[in-house]
């Protein structure tokens, strides 16, 4: 432990030793005003600007460490997006991509987040960087069925991933148990689009760790519109239900064509 974290334990101990004489009431008071003096903010340097990530967490912090290391390729497609134009960001996490994508000129996305406890720090994040204007969050499923649902969730720690809307098998196609159930509204892409006077997606990124096949299938409509020029959807290797060779028949038979494959799990389509 260097001495930066010889420091910051010694603060710890000495704060938690300084709470023990408090009562609940002043420990609550006390606990909010130094979380408000100390906040845990990491900046991350772009080739248009800084963005600014609340790191409260442990997998915040390595997602903004790992920003330009984790998906280069993710970021090379952002940045071939012609000006003026909207981004859905469907899986967004904590808003990495969505807030990359935001400082591109006049570049509009609506990020798609349902677990509760990510959506948070996602639009934490949008409030920080000044891009409500530009960063729409919304915290649904996005799916093959406009229901009302369980989002399961096999950890509830903030910016993990795993959860399954209505299942509870894996992306890998394994069972898991679920450590909380979060009530969740799903919609289909089409539904949405005709229901709600969203801005239509000219890229959508699909990140959701095992059900995109069912959020292609409810988007025949809106993947067939020539305004939809190119889609970058994670495809992790599938050998128990052929789900990727169910996406690449949708995707084609919609007009697409497989660009390229990038950082080895994100298939990049354009017409």
């Amino acid at each position: 432990m260097g001495y930066k974290g010889v420091l910051f334990r010694i603060l710890t101990l000495t704060i938690q030793a300084v709470f023990r004489f408090l009562n609940n009431r002043d420990r609550a008071r006390g606990a909010m005003l130094l979380t408000k003096e100390i906040t845990p903010i990491m900046d991350v340097d772009t080739k248009y600007g800084e963005i600014h990530f609340l790191c409260n967490d442990k997998m915040p912090i390595a997602r903004a460490e790992s920003f330009h290391t984790k998906e280069p390729g993710t970021l090379e497609w952002i940045d071939g997006f012609d000006d003026d134009s909207i981004l859905w960001d469907i899986g967004a996490n904590v808003g990495l991509y969505s807030l990359y994508a935001a400082l591109k000129p006049n570049v509009q996305v609506v990020a798609f987040e349902p677990a509760g406890i990510t959506f948070y720090l996602l639009v934490r994040n949008i409030e920080i960087n000044k891009k409500d204007q530009d960063i729409y969050p919304l915290c649904i499923a996005l799916s093959d069925v406009t229901e009302f649902g369980s989002l399961n969730m096999p950890n509830t720690q903030i910016g993990k991933t795993g959860h399954q809307f209505n299942s509870l098998v894996d992306v890998h196609g394994n069972t898991f148990e679920s450590v909380f159930r979060q009530a969740t509204i799903s919609y289909t892409i089409d539904d949405i689009l005709l229901n709600f006077s969203i801005p239509f997606p000219n890229y959508i990124k699909i990140d959701v760790d095992g059900f995109e096949n069912k959020i292609l299938k409810g988007g025949e409509n809106t993947l067939a519109d020539e305004r939809l020029r190119s889609i970058s959807m994670e495809m992790m290797p599938d050998v128990k239900h052929n789900k990727n060779d169910e996406m690449l028949s949708i995707m084609q038979s919609a007009g697409f064509k497989l660009n390229r494959v990038a950082d080895n799990i994100n298939y990049i389509f354009s017409r």
